[in-house]
């Protein structure tokens, strides 16, 4: 899970000339971009000495996830505010290293959805440069919510109910810990995880959405999944991603007693995918371990990692 007691979140991303770059959170209301050139050295075009170090207002800040857009900019999100009552937040950076005032209030956007606790656990960029996120929302119960906004930082009212798709699955402790774009069915999946309470036979829960951000009905009948592997287990689904073509790897753990690392291939339909590992699910059961990223690498053949525990 990318969120614990602990407050250090670190993050790696790359850009097209290779630059490196890493997202810390090195206290709970700072956070810090560093950039390293292919040499291993800090990037002096960075903001001078390779290193952006933010603190936004006199809050807690908690970033989670980032990427970079096609003209350099950065994106990073996360929360702003306590582990109990917190907003969404996003900041945008040039690639110089300084905030983008273009975007937002001076590179910042803060939005409250709930009376508690909203937090974005993970953005993709859309082709068009619009900014999808996908978290949790808590007023009564915690709900997936995903988010869309535009290039410049407000909600894109032609996404959802004014900019965002709120989620329940029946669960008291529903949250997205994963989002992507399938652009070439023009459809967008959000994934993560379904309970009655928290730490409590948690299920994975996916969705499958039209690029407006209603509900595909013709995804499992209703446009939402849930699976359950194993009576008494909790599971979760950490990432996903879309194959060329249009099948589904999501992957995470099952925690029968131990975590063990799981990855399932569904069809464009939702259902388990037999080709892949005869009934569709592959659980290693050698090593205790959860799967945080996944992909196919150029021959076709899934590689997948992260987070051994």
């Amino acid at each position: 899970m990318k969120l614990g007691l602990s407050n250090i979140r670190r993050q790696k991303f790359i850009d097209e000339i290779n630059k490196t770059f890493f997202l810390w959170n090195i206290s709970f209301v700072w956070f810090a971009i560093y950039s390293i050139c292919t040499t291993g050295s800090l990037d002096s075009s960075f903001d001078f000495d390779g290193k952006v170090i933010t603190s936004v207002g006199n809050s807690d800040v908690r970033i989670f996830d980032a990427t970079i857009q096609y003209d350099g900019k950065i994106v990073v999100a996360g929360s702003y505010g306590s582990l109990t009552a917190c907003d969404f937040i996003l900041a945008k950076y040039k690639v110089n290293g300084s905030l983008d005032s273009s975007f937002g209030s001076n590179g910042v956007v803060i939005v409250s959805f709930s009376n508690s606790r909203d937090v974005i656990w993970s953005l993709v960029l859309q082709p068009d440069q619009k900014i999808l996120v996908a978290g949790e929302t808590e007023n009564a119960s915690k709900d997936f919510i995903i988010a869309r906004y535009t290039n410049n930082g407000a909600l894109d009212s032609t996404f959802g109910i004014n900019g965002k798709v709120i989620l329940d699955f029946n669960g008291n402790y529903d949250y997205a810990e994963s989002v992507v774009i399938d652009t070439i069915n023009q459809k967008i999946y959000a994934g993560g995880l379904s309970s009655p309470s928290m730490g409590a036979n948690a299920k994975m829960a996916l969705a499958r959405l039209n690029i407006d951000g209603s509900l595909d009905n013709s995804y499992n009948g209703n446009g939402k999944l849930l699976i359950d592997l194993q009576t008494s287990s909790n599971e979760k689904i950490n990432c996903i991603y879309v194959q060329t073509d249009g099948k589904l790897l999501i992957a995470g753990h099952s925690n029968p007693s131990v975590t063990l690392m799981t990855i399932i291939r569904l069809d464009t339909l939702g259902q388990f995918d037999s080709t892949f590992s005869s009934t569709g699910i592959f659980v290693d059961n050698n090593i205790n371990s959860s799967v945080n990223s996944i992909a196919n690498d150029y021959n076709g053949k899934i590689v997948a990692g992260d987070l051994l525990v």
